[in-house]
């Protein structure tokens, strides 16, 4: 009757995939409450999917004498001379032929009832496997503990349910990672670091984040351990950069399913296409859709993006249908209208990939891009005028001299005294293709000129302020190389400081201007 009322109080809730488990009475010779809470002989007759998935994601209860009460398991007398048999921690572990010991994650001994189950019987196993004595009831019969646990775990059920509990396993671990690409994803975050080996502190932001995981997801946990112990040989671990890109291209191809259906179900779309020259110099082609959903709101996607190895009109034409051919986009029928911006290869009339559009779909109207076109305006605007060109020359070069470290800092410190209440801004570089980024540094020259001023006042009338000199550039180089000889540095600092003697003495000025009024001739 007692444990039928413990098993009442402990699961009393199973909702939206959680098992609320409350604090049961338990009497003083029971485990504390947390491993209590995996105790097999408390689990429920049925066991619902939510249930199966919370235990799932804990460990076997495989407690120690040290944890028990008078640290030690119960013992009993098994017949009339006396003998004493009782559980022992070492039946979690099987001695195999090399004399390596394994542990037996089947085996969940419960301390309320004083006997042991098979965890992955009465969790993952087929009906007939749920039916053995060792799911349902468990066994005390530590006189034949050995021979039990040895058939039991040869029998062909166990073998059946132990790959089955090991496919559920992979299912949590994969979901476990697929959650952490979907929040580095949505963070926009760097995946991987510098150096992933084991034995790095910093193996980047997705090994961190799955460690992080670790450390509540049970699983996930006994996995690292396996991939991190010494010389165990793992055949999937899920964590490499091959499964990361795996993973994401599976997760970006249902992204993109779930885009195209809408646009499908919309009937009219539009495109947008730009490239732009990665890192290594390589033509990234980005093709974008804008569509009108069923809540009536438009909408901009992207869809792919490729490299463009011609960039001439046909070139681009020839990404352009590979896109739409892989991807199943009916531009021939459902495209109504195309955005570029001015170049040759976008726009020619003859040759241009809005042209060879129009060709095979003439309602697919062309429109130069707003947004490129206002700011070519802008720019020849200004051009056209040599005040307004001296003005942003001026600028650029404040901007360029502000932007030393101990300058800035000194930007900052009366930012800090002119301005205490309000948030510091930075001088940034203008942009050439982004007239947006010349009104960033006025309004921030606007709204911090006192400082700005002051700051000048100070970095020309300082002393102390780093100033760019050719001699002093070969040392600086050296210190700062990674293979630096001790020796070798105070030579070059040696040869440095006596040219900037030789600079400041009457010769060495008179020196100086000659050579800079034969540049000036010349």
């Amino acid at each position: 009757m007692f444990l039928s009322h413990v098993l009442e109080v402990v699961y009393n809730d199973v909702g939206n995939g959680y098992v609320t488990i409350e604090e049961p009475i338990v009497p003083d010779t029971w485990l504390p409450v947390p491993v209590l809470q995996n105790d097999p002989a408390l689990w429920p007759k049925n066991l619902s999917s939510e249930l199966i998935h919370h235990f799932s994601l804990q460990v076997p209860c495989q407690p120690l004498p040290s944890e028990l009460k008078d640290n030690t398991f119960p013992s009993s007398t098994i017949n009339s001379k006396g003998h004493v048999r009782s559980f022992h921690e070492s039946y979690y572990y099987k001695k195999l032929a090399d004399g390596k010991f394994v542990n037996r994650t089947w085996i969940s001994y419960s301390i309320s009832l004083d006997r042991y189950y098979c965890y992955t019987c009465k969790l993952f196993g087929l009906p007939r496997a749920k039916q053995n004595f060792l799911a349902i009831n468990g066994s005390n019969d530590y006189k034949n503990i050995s021979r039990n646990i040895t058939q039991h775990e040869v029998s062909p059920d166990h073998i059946q349910k132990s790959k089955n509990r090991q496919v559920a396993e992979n299912r949590e671990i994969l979901k476990s990672v697929i959650e952490a690409l979907l929040f580095t994803a949505r963070q926009k975050i760097a995946l991987r670091g510098h150096n992933e080996k084991i034995d790095s502190t910093n193996r980047g932001n997705f090994l961190e984040l799955i460690k992080l995981l670790s450390k509540y997801h049970a699983p996930l946990k006994s996995h690292l351990d396996q991939i991190s112990s010494k010389g165990a040989h793992n055949r999937v671990t899920f964590l490499s950069n091959i499964s990361q890109n795996v993973l994401l291209n599976i997760m970006s191809d249902m992204v993109r399913s779930k885009i195209l259906q809408d646009v499908k179900i919309s009937g009219q779309f539009s495109i947008i296409i730009d490239t732009t020259t990665d890192i290594s110099n390589v033509e990234q082609y980005t093709f974008i859709i804008r569509f009108v959903d069923k809540q009536g709101k438009v909408q901009e996607r992207l869809i792919a993006l490729a490299a463009a190895p011609d960039a001439t009109g046909l070139g681009m034409f020839n990404v352009f249908c590979n896109i739409t051919d892989k991807y199943q986009i009916n531009w021939k029928k459902e495209l109504i209208g195309q955005a570029y911006d001015g170049a040759n290869s976008m726009q020619d009339q003859y040759s241009g990939l809005r042209t060879r559009i129009q060709n095979e779909n003439p309602r697919a109207l062309y429109i130069w891009c707003s947004a490129h076109l206002l700011n070519l305006v802008v720019v020849d605007t200004c051009d056209c005028c040599t005040d307004t060109k001296l003005f942003f020359g001026e600028i650029a070069n404040i901007v360029e001299f502000l932007r030393a470290k101990k300058r800035t800092a000194v930007f900052l410190k009366y930012q800090e005294l002119k301005y205490p209440n309000r948030r510091k801004r930075r001088l940034k570089r203008f942009s050439n293709t982004r007239w947006t980024s010349h009104d960033r540094v006025l309004l921030v020259i606007y709204e911090k000129f006192n400082a700005l001023v002051a700051s000048l006042d100070e970095i020309s009338s300082g002393k102390d302020f780093d100033r760019d000199s050719i001699i002093t550039t070969e040392v600086s180089n050296y210190l700062q190389s990674i293979s630096i000889d001790f020796i070798a540095a105070l030579k070059l600092v040696d040869v440095a400081k006596h040219r900037l003697q030789e600079m400041r003495s009457e010769i060495g000025c008179t020196n100086v201007i000659n050579d800079a009024k034969k540049f000036a001739i010349e």
